[in-house]
Order: C-alpha cells, then sequence, then structure tokens
C-alpha cells in the first residue's frame, strides 16, 4: 500500500494556497488555512500568497493570510512588499488593511523606492494622500 508522504501533501497545500490567493479563491484559501497550510510559503521565484493577494486586490485573502500570521512586510524578489505594489496599482483598500495592520511604510526596495514613491510616480493620488497622513516620510529620495 502506498500512500502520499507528509511531504507531498504539504507541496500540495503550498501549491493550492499561492494558486488560489493569486485567483482570489477566499473560501478554498480560508479552507487550506484552517486545514493546517502555511500562510508563509514561498514560490519558485520568491513569491508568497499574500503578495499575490495584494498584487491582485484580494482584500478578503488578505485578511485571511494576515490573520494567520502572513508576515505584511514579505519583500519578493526585488525587494517590493505588498504595500510596495497595492501603492503603486492604486488599490486603496489593500493599502489601507496593510497600514492598519503595521505595513512599513517606508520600506525600500532593491532599487531604494518606498511605496510612496511608488504611488506618486503611478499618478496615484488617494494613495499618496494615505501614506501621508499615516506619517510616510515625504522627505525620503529614492535610491
Amino acid at each position: 500500500m502506498t500512500g502520499a508522504s507528509v511531504d507531498s501533501v504539504d507541496n500540495i497545500r503550498r501549491e493550492l494556497l499561492l494558486s488560489a490567493a493569486e485567483k482570489g479563491l477566499d473560501t478554498i484559501v480560508k479552507r487550506l488555512l484552517d486545514n493546517g497550510a502555511a500562510a508563509e510559503v514561498i514560490d519558485s521565484d520568491g513569491r508568497t500568497p499574500l503578495f499575490f493577494a495584494a498584487q491582485r486586490g484580494h482584500e478578503a485573502i488578505m485578511r485571511l493570510l494576515l490573520e494567520a500570521g502572513a508576515d505584511k512586510d514579505v519583500r519578493v524578489g526585488s525587494g517590493r512588499t505588498p504595500l510596495s505594489w497595492a501603492a503603486q496599482w492604486g488599490n486603496e483598500a489593500i493599502v489601507r488593511l496593510l497600514l492598519e495592520a503595521g505595513a512599513d511604510k517606508d520600506v525600500r526596495d532593491g532599487s531604494g523606492r518606498t511605496p510612496l514613491s511608488w504611488a506618486a510616480a503611478w499618478g496615484n493620488e488617494a494613495i499618496v494622500r494615505l501614506l501621508l497622513e499615516a506619517g510616510a516620510d515625504k522627505d525620503i529620495k529614492d535610491g
């Protein structure tokens, strides 16, 4: 009799969680987390479920992952954080959620840019306003 090893079950959960977070399948993300999937899984490119949820604007999934202990300041390959992605793409709900969770509003990515500089460069006035109201340092210069 052959059975699935613990490693193969964990690999399946990891892949399912990453895919469900990217696609916005909040019910599946919740079920996976409730059944032992780790919120901090990383794909081969260094991306996490929180990264995918932030990039795609999946607020409900962001909440689930943060409640499950996902790192709000996780960095992906280029040093970008979920807050910098949400600021660039103008996702006000995600920016608010991350700021409420205590995300680092002045974090610099690999090129020295902050969430504020991403928001400003992409013309996201509402995000610029949110970040400034949250105390983002307007005097930080890009790298």
